[in-house]
């Protein structure tokens, strides 16, 4: 379904130029799928680096460490945790990322509204044709 530049209810323009038109919007499920990926790698990325020094403490009791043998470790403990923490909120961005994207119009004079969801494109997929592999 082309995007209407005319209502159907009034015939009156929906929008002045192209600036005023609405910009494709995330479906509720993306936004959900995101926002489930936030608070899986929230909390995993800020309780990972004091679980990793936990058991650090626990593999050598004995040992003393100093504070900067503690600095060290957390920070190596971070890196691995940020590492760690961002695959959920990856895979669950990139499945969102494939959900259509949807526009959302209204007229203001009539009170018509519709909503049209865009077909997903899938980018680094193009093929070329065979006339052009010759």
């Amino acid at each position: 379904m082309p995007i209407p530049e005319i209502c159907p209810g009034c015939d009156r323009p929906l929008y002045f130029g192209y600036l005023n038109r609405p910009a494709p919007r995330w479906q509720p499920r993306a936004k959900l799928l995101m926002l489930i990926g936030a608070l899986i790698s929230g909390p995993i990325l800020l309780a990972g680096p004091f679980l990793v020094a936990e058991l650090w403490t626990d593999v050598d009791p004995n040992r003393e460490m100093t504070r900067g043998d503690r600095g060290a470790v957390g920070m190596l403990a971070w890196a691995v945790i940020l590492v760690v923490s961002l695959v959920p909120a990856l895979v669950l961005g990139a499945m969102a990322y494939r959900i259509p994207r949807m526009f959302k119009f209204h007229c203001n004079q009539c009170g018509w509204t519709e909503t049209i969801i865009l077909p997903t494109i899938r980018y680094g997929k193009h093929r070329p044709d065979k006339d052009h592999l010759e």
